[in-house]
């Protein structure tokens, strides 16, 4: 992980490199990151081609949207959790890693704008888990590099 002031330096060396006609692969998963050096962006997911795009020209939805999918990967979730649900959480009776990926999942897909009411039982699940003290203490509210959108 870049320092702030380490970051700025290497944008400064990838927009040099660029300038003079290199080219350059860049990997991120940071908007910001990909609007401020990008010409075009192409976006891997599965480790398959998502999507392409010109970062200037499309929205940051529609850039995130390339980034984490649509809603067919809740869709997916909604259904194993029903059919396979063993008890108050996932696994049973306490929260496990199932839990630990959904909560964030279910967050960033709320900041995109995505409806999430067609996902009650994951929504029922992301409530338990929100009560627990351990989750609100890891929320990305509570921690110290935490900067707002």
């Amino acid at each position: 992980m870049l320092t702030p002031r380490e970051a700025e330096d290497l944008f400064v060396t990838l927009r040099r490199l660029a300038e003079e006609g290199c080219s350059v692969l860049f990997i991120s998963h940071k908007l910001a990151e990909v609007r401020a050096l990008c010409q075009r962006a192409t976006v891997l997911r599965g480790g398959r081609v998502a999507g392409q795009c010109v970062p200037a020209q499309c929205s940051d939805l529609e850039l995130a949207r390339l980034m984490v999918g649509d809603a067919e990967g809740l869709a997916a979730a909604e259904t194993l959790l029903n059919r396979h649900r063993r008890g108050a959480f996932f696994a049973g009776a306490a929260a496990g890693i199932v839990e630990c990926c959904l909560v964030p999942q279910l967050a960033n897909a709320r900041r995109m704008g995505c409806d999430l009411a067609p996902y009650p039982a994951l929504l029922e699940l992301e409530g338990r888990c929100l009560a627990l003290e351990a989750f609100q203490r890891a929320s990305p509210e509570r921690q110290p590099d935490y900067l707002p959108d």
